[in-house]
């Protein structure tokens, strides 16, 4: 279980990964990324996307915090203090590093990153939401 949070901002939309722990695959991968204008937390194992969760909407040039938490059958994510949107089926992958403004599928953020941060632990969503406030 954990959680990842990122404060950012994406020059263009498309389909832009802020940060991803993987195994050097996006088969096994946790991600916070964004595709157009949808900011989404996803998580994937065995190939298969157990958690893509869409946290709201997003704009070019404009600095979110966006925060998604996993552990089995326990996933949530929030975006500008949003009430967390949250799924509550699926397993994890094994990922063994961490990937900052890209990811294993090669989809770079185009943006800035000003803060990235790991919890060792699933935030609540309480935590999650005033987190992204």
């Amino acid at each position: 279980e954990g959680t990842l949070f990122a404060q950012y901002s994406a020059v263009a939309s498309g389909i832009r990964t802020i940060n991803a722990l993987d195994d050097g695959t996006v088969n096994e991968s946790i991600r916070l990324r964004t595709n157009t204008t949808n900011p989404l937390f996803t998580v994937t194992d065995g190939g298969v996307d157990q958690s893509d969760i869409d946290a709201g909407t997003v704009a070019s040039n404009i600095v979110y915090k966006f925060a998604g938490a996993y552990a089995a059958n326990n996933f949530a994510a929030s975006i500008s203090g949003g009430a967390a949107v949250t799924d509550t089926s699926g397993t994890l992958p094994t990922v063994d590093r961490a990937m900052l403004g890209n990811s294993a599928a090669g989809n770079y953020l185009n943006g800035h990153i000003r803060q990235i941060v790991y919890y060792p632990r699933r935030l609540s969503n309480a935590e999650l939401q005033g987190l992204t406030s």
